[in-house]
């Protein structure tokens, strides 16, 4: 099977390998090291198909098929493609090879972020390793105002609520039997003298400040090595520059751009548009579509799926094609959603009740998602005890963490201090736990992400595996700052190249109004909601 010319493991699907990073090539690596890595890959993901009982199948039925007389030697190769073609185990193998090579990278990134960017060995498969430790000291700033901020708010938080961030729920417990807890929202279910009001923790108008304003001060007042003073010389500070963000990144061109999205073209037709030129062929394009998908489910294949998915999915296929592109099974995580709601149960974190809130106002008022309103502060619940999410997230951690343990006293907000503590319940409590667990601090409208999949099942152990891996994958980049690509930094960068490429005469006529009138004050809700309650329902996913 490994010698096949169509579907082996030996032919690994073709994704771009970017070139490793110069910190972990030493003089003596020749130009020959693409291929050492490559090689390194393909030896990695056969030893795991080895040990799949996928490659015992396939070693049975070509065993089974060769040993017929009527097979010249000759042509055993054309055989086992043959084989492998018709029964679909070369989707199959190539389904393991694409989902094992996410793997390897996804833990190579993951031991990277953990080992620092000094004294790593050589990777065993080609990660792009140079854009997995924040370079730009203002961007480590920003993530650290970030996470203080939110540490103070918590801070005042329970002060005003005169509760630590986390304490055991008071008996009799408000569940009753359900995956999480639906409890009276805007309130806290634990205390023992009455209701406890709640508040956001933070808002999106806060964040927009911290990466406009606050950003561009600091990095104006931020010394550079190499010139005498402050305020580096740029086009962003000497007024020729109409864009609001703190920093200047670089943006793709819109040509780039074009390129890369082409298939979203409007010469194409995308199933779920409102197109007045198709409006006669929409009937039968749905139809083309869901027998399309079908025939793609028989033999999934996450490449073809997420190729098939840029043109419109039917809302009949939109749960399984998703999983299957996702590789979220619901059953690898059944137990991990058990034990996340036996914690809803029996442990109250501050954010508990921040999230239900967060619901009430943006899910149960939302004339798309209030017959949802359950799943989706099941979803957010059971995400907020995860406490692998900071490490899956693929652009790393959203934030900086807040580790749960003792508080110092007299702390000061704008003291750099990048591992800010905090206060727990008692000695009991796990220590060094992030708050909250999943060690992402909820700011206002953060449970819409989980809007849209509730549409997708009503079952909770069907749509937590698929919010969860689209999340860590895709939802995570839109608040997350940093520098790499596809975050909210460069998101809100490509919104201002593109819009000054287009319409400059726009961008001129607000910038004379001031930063009140930027069009990325208006956008930015948008970019980080992911068009969540802004688009319909059934164009979001």
């Amino acid at each position: 099977a490994e010698r096949c010319t169509e579907g082996s493991p030996s032919t690994p699907p073709s994704l771009p390998t970017p070139p490793p990073s110069p910190e972990l090539i030493t003089d003596d690596i020749t130009s020959g090291s693409d291929d050492l890595m490559r090689r390194a890959a393909l030896e990695a993901v056969l030893a795991a198909l080895h040990q799949d009982p996928l490659h015992w199948r396939a070693k049975q039925v070509v065993k089974e098929e060769v040993l017929k007389p009527q097979y010249e030697a000759a042509r055993m190769q054309e055989v086992l493609s043959k084989v492998l073609r018709t029964g679909g185990l070369a989707t199959q193998i190539k389904a393991f090879a694409f989902e094992r090579l996410r793997q390897l990278r996804r833990q190579q990134q993951q031991m990277v972020r953990l080992l620092g960017p000094l004294g790593l060995p050589h990777p065993p498969v080609p990660v792009p390793t140079s854009g997995l430790h924040e370079t730009l000291g203002v961007i480590q700033w920003a993530r650290w105002r970030w996470a203080s901020l939110a540490l103070k708010r918590l801070r005042e938080l329970s002060d005003e609520q005169q509760q630590p961030f986390l304490r055991p729920r008071s008996p009799p417990s408000a569940c009753d039997g359900k995956d999480a807890p639906a409890n009276t929202r805007g309130t806290s279910s634990a205390c023992s003298d009455g209701e406890v009001t709640t508040r956001h923790i933070i808002d999106l108008p806060r964040m927009f400040r911290l990466l406009t304003s606050e950003l561009a001060a600091h990095h104006r007042d931020a010394p550079v090595a190499g010139r005498i003073g402050a305020g580096p010389p740029s086009l962003l500070y000497r007024g020729l520059w109409c864009g609001v963000l703190g920093l200047h990144l670089r943006a793709e061109s819109i040509e780039s751009f074009k390129a890369r999205y082409r298939d979203l073209s409007p010469e194409h037709a995308h199933l779920g548009i409102a197109d007045s030129r198709r409006s006669s062929m929409e009937a039968a394009l749905a139809d083309q579509r869901r027998d399309q998908g079908q025939a793609m489910l028989a033999q999934p294949y996450a490449p073809d799926l997420q190729t098939f998915a840029r043109f419109g999915v039917p809302p009949s296929l939109r749960q399984e094609i998703w999983t299957r592109c996702l590789s979220a099974e619901p059953k690898s995580s059944l137990s991990s959603l058990q034990d996340f709601a036996r914690g809803v149960c029996e442990w109250e974190w501050i954010t508990d009740d921040v999230l239900r809130l967060d619901v009430a106002e943006h899910c149960a008022n939302d004339v798309n998602y209030f017959p949802f309103d359950e799943i989706v502060e099941s979803l957010v619940l059971s995400l907020s005890r995860d406490s692998g999410v900071a490490m899956d997230c693929e652009a790393g951690p959203p934030q900086s963490p807040i580790f749960a343990g003792h508080g110092r006293d007299g702390y000061d907000d704008d003291d750099d201090d990048y591992e800010a503590k905090a206060d727990i319940a008692s000695e009991d409590c796990k220590a060094q736990q992030f708050v909250p667990p999943c060690g992402i601090v909820p700011f206002r409208t953060f449970s819409v992400y989980a809007c849209p999949f509730a549409f997708l099942t009503d079952r909770l152990e069907v749509a937590y595996p698929l919010f969860r891996a689209f999340y860590c994958r895709y939802l995570s980049r839109l608040h997350t700052i940093s520098s790499q690509p596809s975050t909210l930094l460069n998101l809100c960068a490509l919104f201002e190249g593109l819009l000054s490429t287009t319409a400059p005469h726009v961008v001129y006529h607000l910038s004379e109004l001031g930063p009140d009138a930027a069009p990325l004050r208006f956008a930015f809700p948008w970019i980080v909601c992911g068009f969540v309650s802004y688009l319909r329902a059934d164009q979001v996913l």
